[in-house]
């Protein structure tokens, strides 16, 4: 990730898994999942990026958003997500 000069927190461990945190350019927080069983999906190779050590999926997302209709446009079209789930928290102030 220094190569692309990505700034990285330390890897930590939940539930069994490596966790490896980054900020994306807009400062959004995520993180790279080693999972403890082995994934065997075809990842999203680039010329840049092998097979071997390319990402394979996501694992979960948590969006917040102030309107959700724009993003649940687009995510199903470019990233091929659908919803399986919606919590609304907060007061909506």
């Amino acid at each position: 990730m220094s190569r692309y000069q990505v700034e990285t927190g330390d890897v930590v461990e939940r539930f069994g898994e490596q966790y490896l945190p980054f900020a994306d350019p807009d400062g959004l927080s995520l993180s790279l999942i080693a999972p403890k069983a082995a994934d065997n999906r075809k990842g999203y190779a680039t010329p840049a990026i092998t097979q071997d050590v390319a990402t394979k999926g996501f694992y979960n997302t948590t969006l917040t958003l102030n309107r959700l209709e724009p993003t649940a446009k687009i995510l199903p079209i470019y990233l091929a997500i659908s919803k399986q789930s919606r919590k609304v928290t907060g007061t909506g102030l």
